[in-house]
């Protein structure tokens, strides 16, 4: 108990004896974990926006769309159709926006008001329910135009009569994915003033439902040109990108723990090399080597732990710079880390660590007291 005590408070000493050096380890070693939390940071963040996205705000498990827009009746004959648990309407009306000198033209999309299958998102996770009048926009959308709840904004018709509407802003939303404007179908009917028309629908399935029947089902109807489904553009999103994705972390691993390794072993090389006679002392006074070379590794140890907070703190900057860097008016990317993230980044270092123990120590062991003794500083 007492040795230990004693190259505890020794390994602690040297530490403190050259902060310069001590400071500018720690920030090796943090770097080497940011680097693979940066890595495994565009995984996290792009996986996180498809479950926002299509777990969350979007629950259908179909899309149709029309040739041309229909009678809400037309819903009727999807509802009958076997597997089907709910259909909503939903409108799709051409239109260009304009705020002062910026335009935009997209399709405001109107939605039943009691919609399940569409969920607008606030911070996040906290959904909100459509207003019985007004557009909610997409926070990229209304970034864009310079637009804020309450403002008005001008949406000239690129359909139909053409004619210019002044439409007020209800709410603004969280999407990580696409510019859209949002509105109560209702609303949106009177407001147009060509009475209820639907563009599309989203159709959610029961449990037992034939998808593929009722796919073939689907496409043989003359009305509807385009139909998609919720589960393939999610597999097809990770089939695309899980590839190159792993590739890239993999790659980060192998670049943070060698860099790691490297500042851990050259740091605790560099002071044995410094310190050989030392150690050589401590050998003839009867310290086992075991205990000699546990008086690097308690500093190896303490330089790991103080700078795995360092690590995380750098990489969640790093992040931060590089989420907003990649925001576009299609994609938000969020600043997000996974627990998986910031465990595996902890564990890579601590790996590097242990390497730099082992070799350490091996080369303690190959230590000749006397040799060193009789050598010159």
């Amino acid at each position: 108990g007492g040795r230990r005590d004693l190259l505890g408070r020794m390994a602690i000493r040297q530490l403190m004896h050259r902060p310069w050096k001590t400071l500018l380890t720690l920030v090796g070693i943090a770097m080497a974990s940011a680097i693979l939390t940066l890595g495994m940071f565009q995984r996290d963040a792009l996986f996180y926006m498809v479950d926002r996205q299509f777990a969350l705000a979007q629950r259908n498990d179909l899309q149709v769309t029309f040739a041309e827009q229909q009678h809400p009746r037309v819903l009727d004959e999807l509802r009958a159709l076997p597997g089907v648990a709910r259909v909503e309407g939903v409108r799709y009306e051409p239109v260009r926006l304009q705020q002062g000198s910026q335009r935009k033209r997209m399709s405001l999309e109107g939605w039943p008001a009691d919609s399940e299958l569409k969920r607008l998102l606030v911070g996040g996770e906290r959904m909100i329910g459509l207003p019985p009048s007004g557009l909610v926009l997409t926070a990229a959308l209304a970034e864009r135009l310079q637009l804020r709840v309450g403002d008005r904004v001008y949406a000239q018709r690129l359909e139909g009569d053409r004619r210019e509407l002044l439409l007020p802003i209800a709410g603004l939303v969280d999407e990580p994915i696409g510019s859209s404007a949002y509105a109560d179908s209702d609303w949106l009917d009177r407001v147009l003033g060509d009475g209820p028309r639907v563009s599309g629908a989203a159709i959610a399935l029961l449990p037992d439902a034939e998808v593929e029947a009722l796919y073939r089902e689907l496409q043989e109807r003359p009305q509807i040109i385009a139909i998609s489904q919720r589960r393939a553009a999610i597999d097809n999103f990770y089939d695309t990108m899980a590839e190159s994705l792993d590739m890239f972390t993999s790659v980060a691993s192998i670049l943070a723990a060698v860099i790691a390794f490297g500042v851990l072993y050259n740091t605790v090389r560099i002071a044995y090399a410094e310190r050989e006679r030392e150690l050589a002392t401590l050998r003839v006074l009867g310290f086992q080597h075991q205990e000699v070379s546990a008086l690097l590794i308690v500093e190896l140890s303490l330089l790991t732990v103080l700078a795995m907070p360092l690590g995380v703190i750098a990489g969640w900057a790093l992040t931060q710079i590089l989420a907003q860097g990649l925001r576009s008016e299609l994609y938000r990317v969020p600043a997000y880390l996974s627990p998986a993230t910031l465990s595996s980044s902890a564990i890579v270092v601590l790996v590097a660590a242990l390497a730099a123990a082992l070799a350490i120590r091996h080369k303690v062991a190959r230590l000749a007291p006397l040799a060193a003794l009789g050598s010159r500083e």
